[in-house]
């Protein structure tokens, strides 16, 4: 698929619960832009106890969350997830991107994320976030993730790569 080659989920939090995610195995997937193996826009989640490992994607290897809105005050929770062994172009683990609004928060706990590669943010790539978004991560391992370390961009506007480990840009 385009987006979110194992689960796609899109404003699925409109009553304040979150989508449960648990004791899931999300292998081999592949999308041809955003979430190799999951992608998660505009919704509350909670994943557990699950492993996201050997998935492609441009953006987001194994995990794209996308823009929380308003609306749903999203809150996001990743506890005893593996994302190892994924890779993109951007975000080879995890890529959180978008314009995140009031009290958004993120708590990645108890979480491995390894051995995936991408040419910018092996292991995680936060984007352009803004507003009242609090990341917190907690007893969780980012460990030999890899990214190339300069490669040009195609218009010569400067370069893009780096961020084995975390990555973050305002745009």
């Amino acid at each position: 698929g385009v987006l979110g080659g194992g689960i796609t989920l899109y404003h699925c939090s409109y009553n304040g619960d979150p989508v449960i995610i648990d004791n899931v195995l999300l292998s081999g997937n592949y999308a041809s832009s955003e979430g190799g193996g999951i992608l998660s826009s505009a919704s509350k989640i909670r994943f557990t106890n699950s492993v996201v490992e050997n998935n492609y994607a441009p953006s987001g290897g194994g995990v794209s969350l996308q823009t929380i809105t308003d609306y749903n005050h999203g809150d996001i929770y990743l506890g005893n997830v593996q994302i190892i062994n994924n890779a993109a172009l951007s975000g080879g683990g995890l890529v959180m991107k978008g314009s995140w609004q009031t009290d958004a928060s993120v708590w990645i706990d108890r979480t491995l994320i390894a051995n995936n590669t991408a040419v910018s943010a092996g292991g995680i790539y936060l984007i352009g976030l803004s507003g009242g978004c609090n990341i917190t991560m907690t007893n969780s391992t980012i460990a030999y993730n890899q990214a190339d370390e300069h490669v040009e961009s195609d218009n010569n506007q400067g370069w893009i790569g780096g961020g084995g480990g975390i990555l973050a840009s305002a745009n």
